[in-house]
């Protein structure tokens, strides 16, 4: 019985110190991201890369529409190597160009599919992918969905 006893105690101790331990990690994350210009920014190291890395997520924003748009673009644009910039976005976003560029259409068509009515062929175009095909391919390969279960489920009409 005093063993019983004894071990539940342990547990629930054993329990609570890892649930505080966690919490207590999950609240540093929060104050570090919240605390910080770009919570997408991990660590400034120098200045000149500091502004070339803003400068290429602003023609990011700025391009995302543009279907034709790629790493070569920001590259000329820049007048940087395609592998620097990659370098660049694995060192303070930790990805590659193409998938902050697909991340970043895919928060647009989100946006479409919950605020509108709009056909998967316009959003398709307005998003910057080819075709609604590719857009569906790359949307399901992110999100575990389709687009219509995603509006179903979504939708702040």
């Amino acid at each position: 019985m005093f063993n019983f006893i004894f071990s539940n105690l342990f547990t629930l101790w054993l329990f609570s110190f890892i649930g505080g331990a966690i919490l207590g990690f999950i609240s540093l994350l929060i104050y570090k991201v919240a605390n910080q210009e770009n919570p997408l920014f991990l660590k400034y190291e120098g200045s000149n890369q500091n502004e070339t890395i803003k400068d290429i997520l602003r023609l990011v924003e700025k391009e995302v529409t543009n279907n034709k748009f790629s790493i070569h673009d920001a590259a000329q644009k820049f007048s940087i190597n395609p592998r620097e910039i990659n370098v660049l976005m694995k060192k303070y976003l930790r990805c590659t160009f193409d998938k902050f560029l697909l991340y970043s259409r895919i928060e647009i068509v989100k946006e479409h599919l919950r605020s509108s009515n709009a056909s998967e062929i316009s959003i398709a175009k307005s998003c910057g992918f080819s075709s609604v095909n590719e857009m569906e391919k790359r949307f399901h390969s992110i999100m575990g969905s389709t687009l219509q279960k995603y509006r179903e489920k979504n939708i702040f009409i």
